[in-house]
Order: structure tokens, then sequence, then C-alpha cells
């Protein structure tokens, strides 16, 4: 929630992860009810440098984009997708991947409509604060606390499909794991 002259409020948690469950930003957030929209900032050529960084022998484009909840900018994404299938997901859905517009889109919806769906992923996370860049494109003041999100994800056969790094902001996004404690007697 936002109030002006006040700074930016966490009105409710908005993206919640819970172990074991593979959900795209989309479908996480459709459980809010609430209008989830995004906005293609730039689609580039990844270096063959970055792409072998990543893992994938692959050419891949880069897909930066901002996420919006209802009318309020709530992650910045950026996507590294092998070129062959980002052409394939552009075909099907270019309006929806034009650099300025805003759209409602889910990358891992549009990767099972080319035949490609995510079957797994590894994702690591870690608190750090923004750049200027960051907090300005999520419109919120420095220092800002973010949370980073670094996420591999792969189709059924192993082939890298998309690395994302996804930034949020911290009141914004939740992980819950469930721990057991091996040996114990109870």
């Amino acid at each position: 929630m936002r109030r002006q002259g006040a700074g930016t409020f966490v009105s409710d948690p908005g993206l919640r992860r819970r172990q074991g469950a593979l959900q795209s930003f989309t479908q996480s957030m459709q459980a809010l009810e609430r209008e989830i929209t995004h906005q293609v900032l730039s689609v580039e050529a990844l270096p063959e440098q970055a792409s072998l960084a990543l893992g994938s022998t692959e050419a891949m484009v880069r897909l930066t984009r901002l996420r919006f909840l209802d009318l309020t900018p709530m992650a910045l994404h950026v996507s590294s997708i092998p070129t062959s299938l980002f052409r394939q997901v552009e075909a099907a859905n270019p309006a929806a991947l034009e650099p300025g517009k805003r759209a409602s889109f889910s990358l891992y919806a549009a990767f099972g409509a080319a035949g490609h769906p995510v079957a797994r992923a590894k994702e690591s996370n870690v608190a750090r604060l923004a750049t200027a860049t960051e907090a300005k494109l999520l419109q919120a003041p420095q220092p800002l606390a973010v949370m980073e999100v670094w996420r591999m994800s792969r189709e059924a056969s192993g082939r890298l499909i998309d690395a994302t790094r996804a930034v949020y902001l911290t009141g914004n996004y939740s992980v819950e794991i469930e721990l057991v404690r091996h040996g114990a007697a109870g």
C-alpha cells in the first residue's frame, strides 16, 4: 500500500514459496485473486560466454521484465532463455513480449504451450540491498532491502530452459521450509 509522502507499506505478504512446490510467479500470485501483469523492459542476445557460464551450450536471449501486482511493481525478472525456445514463445505471444507494453503473461505457461514444460528447478535466495536502478524500477526509496532469487529451470530431459535472477521487494516475498530433525525421539 502506498501513501503520498509516507513511503511504502506492505498490506499483505504477496508471494509465498512453499517447499517442494514448483510454481511460476503468475501461478503463485493468482491465488491472491489480484491482477498480475508484466512489462518487458528489454530483449537482447546473451553473449556466448554468459550462456556457457549458466551451463548452456545453446545461444540464449536475456528477457528483462518488471512484474506487477495490481498496478504496483513487485519484482524485476531477468531471464536467460535458449534463443530457439524464446522465438517459439515470442511467435505465439507477440503482443505480450512487446517491449514497453503491459500484459498478462506467464513464461512457464508459454513454455508448456510450446511443448517444453518446466519439470524441475533449483532455487537459491539471498537478502541484500537494492541497486539504485532496481529501487527506481520498483518505485521504492533507498536504502531498500530486496530478496534476490536465482532459479535454474529445466525440462524433463534436463535441458536448461530458463535461468532467472529475480529481485523482489522483501515485504512481498516469503519462503516456507519444513525442517525435520533426524534421529530425534520427539
